[in-house]
């Protein structure tokens, strides 16, 4: 029994096709339906297609293609036949190439007989039959393919798709670039173009990877620092192997601060580094030598900067160089750059406890100059956060020796709400001395906005017995200035 089931013309078990050797466009509507076994002839006038199932016990196949084998079913777009009268399809035969059927080509007869399904596949010179590859089918087919019987054959990287593709060749990769309208960079470099080029080389094999990235050469910076090329290159780097990786950055070394200063390319770089694999020891070699002599310049860069602190994110270990000469002696000007504090956070963050002795040595000659920038405050805070009172005690020591001066400032006043916050009697003391209990110092700080949030945060870590003590001892204070008296009694209302 044979069953035609194609997206323009569908019938089934027919016996005529009239007037439609020329016109085998169906109508829309019936696109894609499946007409199943019936006693009900339909007629469609438009195309002039005969379904009349009363020929159901006739052994005659569809005359239009001279196929009058019982045992030969049809699966196609547009009348593609398969098996022994394959090529008598002459007249508007063209596959699309859109077409991706949901269903398997199986029979009675190839069932029983044991006969692998017949799968197409989207290429010009491959269908496979029985898990074999039939040269020349002269049509572009394809179908579901089984990708464990045939090498040749890969799955899509859409999770959402079945499609199976081809994989090109070098010899269909060098057609494809010699078809281009404008070279390969220019190509790239623009929004249509981009997408052509990974569309197709989504479908290539690993070799023809390789040729693109020679082709390119140490040009494919100037694609990293384009506004389409870019994201070419981050779609491209998730087809790419080791090899591919490695190949890459031998390529853009000479350029790589260039990129990284670049607003398209710093984008390209982090993602480069989203491939990084431990266990390859050239690429991080590779990695390495991109960036060690340009650290500095990169840590202060407003777009490289997010590029060193990826690399010391993806390579821990490489935090230790800022403590060694001659990086050691620009540790306190990256203190005080809004970009450098960054590097410097992430560098406090990675480095052991016997490092970070280090980077304090080289900090606490100049904290209080770092305390008081807009910037570099916040290293003196990370600091005391991650290293504690023991690591910090000289830092400590200096900030509470300025420590009225130091807490009427917009910057250092949120270190030394960091440092009454230790839970640490001999400095508590020191600090109530220098305040509540010293009336000009007092008045100074309540006299200060900033001042005056240190002062209240000094009451909420106050013991009851302690709190009582300071209220009643500044409830005393005999102050002749009205404004002094104000602010006196606000203060008092904390407690």
């Amino acid at each position: 029994m044979q069953r035609i089931y194609s997206d323009n013309i569908l019938s089934y078990n027919f016996q005529n096709v009239q007037n439609n050797q020329n016109n085998l466009n169906q109508q829309i509507n019936y696109k894609n339906m499946y007409f199943p076994y019936s006693s009900i002839s339909l007629n469609y006038n438009k195309n002039h297609l005969l379904l009349n199932s009363l020929h159901k016990n006739s052994s005659l196949g569809n005359n239009y293609f001279g196929n009058y084998n019982p045992q030969q079913q049809m699966y196609s777009n547009n009348y593609m036949m398969y098996n022994n009268n394959y090529y008598k399809n002459q007249n508007n035969l063209n596959q699309r190439k859109d077409f991706f059927p949901k269903v398997k080509i199986s029979n009675n007869y190839m069932n029983s007989n044991k006969i692998s399904n017949l799968y197409f596949a989207n290429s010009d010179n491959s269908l496979s039959f029985n898990n074999l590859i039939v040269n020349n089918p002269q049509f572009n087919l394809n179908n579901i393919k089984d990708k464990k019987n045939n090498s040749n054959f890969t799955s899509s990287k859409s999770s959402k798709s079945n499609k199976i593709y081809l994989k090109y060749e070098i010899e269909e990769f060098n057609n494809f670039i010699n078809c281009l309208n404008n070279p390969l960079i220019d190509h790239i470099c623009t929004q249509k173009g981009a997408k052509e080029v990974i569309k197709f080389i989504n479908k290539c094999k690993p070799e023809c990877l390789t040729k693109l990235i020679n082709l390119l050469n140490e040009k494919i910076s100037d694609v990293m620092k384009n506004v389409y090329g870019n994201y070419f290159i981050q779609d491209f780097l998730k087809l790419c192997n080791k090899n591919h990786i490695n190949l890459i950055y031998n390529l853009i070394q000479k350029n790589y601060l260039k990129i990284a200063k670049d607003y398209s390319g710093t984008h390209v770089l982090q993602s480069l580094l989203d491939y990084y694999n431990e266990k390859n020891t050239i690429q991080r070699a590779l990695i390495i030598n991109c960036f060690k002599d340009n650290v500095i310049q990169m840590a202060l860069d407003n777009n490289a900067t997010h590029v060193l602190q990826k690399i010391l994110m993806t390579l821990p270990d490489q935090a230790n160089i800022f403590l060694e000469y001659p990086l050691n002696e620009k540790i306190v000007d990256l203190c005080l750059d809004s970009n450098g504090i960054c590097v410097i956070k992430k560098i406090i963050m990675l480095i052991t406890p016997e490092n970070g002795k280090k980077i304090i040595r080289i900090i606490e000659p100049h904290c209080i100059k770092i305390a008081e920038n807009p910037f570099g405050n916040y290293v003196i805070q990370a600091l005391l956060e991650t290293y504690g009172l023991i690591f910090c005690e000289g830092i400590v020591k200096k900030i509470l020796e300025n420590f009225i001066d130091l807490s009427m400032q917009k910057f250092s006043s949120n270190i030394t709400e960091k440092i009454i916050l230790f839970n640490n009697m001999q400095i508590r003391n020191y600090i109530l001395n220098k305040t509540f209990f010293d009336e000009i110092n007092l008045l100074m700080l309540l006299k200060n906005k900033y001042g005056r949030f240190v002062l209240q945060k000094i009451i909420k870590i106050l013991d009851s017995n302690i709190k009582n003590d300071i209220k009643m001892k500044i409830s005393k204070l005999e102050l002749t200035n009205n404004k002094d008296k104000i602010r006196i009694k606000k203060l008092l209302l904390f407690f």
